[in-house]
């Protein structure tokens, strides 16, 4: 079909969305391709008249209606690759994660991979869509906590169980922050979705953050809030005592009674030295925090930044806000 609400829709697709397996038996025995046929139609893919969202192959097809028999059927017989990417970079697994029925998405996760060779299984649920986002991060992205919670499942290895005990080990790899500029933890401080924010309750996340708070984070933590709060005592102390002198008979207005000393003015006994230490520190201080939050402003954009809880969010402007401000008063002088 060539038309843009049908664009790419064959019988076979077609047959498949009826669940007719006899029809789609009768097709493929005559030729229909399950390797390149891609539905590309707008009733398909996600956009202002998308309808759903089944892929565009017809293996995507069949699992996304939950046909176990014509998904076996293709895969098996007809040798239906599991790694076929459509135009948004996404396999028949990514797919599945974005199904409503998650039920019946996790049951057919797990049977296209059990029909597929290990090394095959393997690739496909590390393929990355054009987002940057396997099964696994797709899953978080949407806040999917119950896919996320199967697919986290799926990957850890129970070494040995006792009773109610066992031992298991959970692959952090798209989890942890310390292979990917996109790991799960990485969406959740950054996304606005509510749901998303929950997945730090789900194991292993949970018990992830719990260890490296223990581990570093609380210590990291301390030194730098302990730091910000002395540099915000100086920087309050400094401004309280800011070289002021007594306005002139007959100068000003009934408000104002003293006004900024002259810069030689300012520095003249042992306290305006101090002060002079004070600011100094005020200075350095803030050109530090400005500098050491570069390098993740652009790694982040300003947007992102902005709205990473990780950061602080909008909390940052404010912090960078105070450093500006105090440097372009001590430049200027006012």
């Amino acid at each position: 079909m060539v038309s843009d609400m049908y664009k790419g829709e064959t019988a076979l697709h077609i047959a498949i969305l009826k669940q007719d397996l006899d029809i789609v038996r009768l097709l493929l025995e005559n030729g229909a391709d399950v390797s390149n046929s891609r539905a590309t139609c707008t009733c398909i893919v996600p956009g202002n008249v998308c309808l759903c969202y089944f892929g565009e192959y017809p293996l995507s097809f069949a699992a996304c209606t939950g046909n176990e028999e014509i998904t076996k059927l293709l895969i098996v017989k007809y040798g239906a690759p599991v790694t076929a990417q459509d135009s948004l970079g996404n396999t028949v697994l990514h797919t599945l994660v974005l199904q409503q029925n998650k039920a019946m998405a996790c049951h057919m996760y797990d049977l296209i991979l059990d029909l597929v060779p290990l090394k095959d299984s393997q690739c496909a649920e590390h393929l990355e869509n054009n987002d940057g986002f396997t099964p696994l991060k797709l899953a978080a992205n949407e806040g999917n906590i119950e896919m996320f919670s199967y697919l986290v499942k799926r990957q850890k290895k129970v070494y040995w169980t006792i009773g109610t005990i066992s031992y298991s080990i959970y692959d952090l790899t798209n989890i942890d922050t310390w292979m990917t500029q996109k790991s799960v933890l990485d969406i959740i401080t950054s996304s606005q979705k509510p749901q998303v924010r929950k997945l730090v309750d789900v194991t292993p996340v949970k018990e992830l953050l719990s260890q490296k708070w223990k581990s570093f984070g609380y210590k990291s933590f301390l030194v730098w809030m302990l730091s910000y709060v002395a540099y915000m005592v100086i920087f309050t102390t400094v401004t309280l005592f800011r070289p002021l002198k007594p306005l002139p008979p007959g100068e000003g207005d009934n408000i104002t009674v003293m006004k900024q000393k002259d810069i030689f003015e300012s520095y003249e006994s042992t306290e305006d030295f101090a002060r002079l230490a004070g600011e100094i520190i005020t200075i350095f201080g803030a050109i530090f925090i400005l500098v050491s939050e570069i390098p993740l402003i652009i790694k982040l954009g300003p947007k992102k930044y902005i709205g990473n809880a990780s950061t602080g969010g909008p909390f940052s402007l404010l912090m960078y806000g105070n450093p500006i401000l105090r440097f372009y008063q001590m430049v200027c002088g006012s």
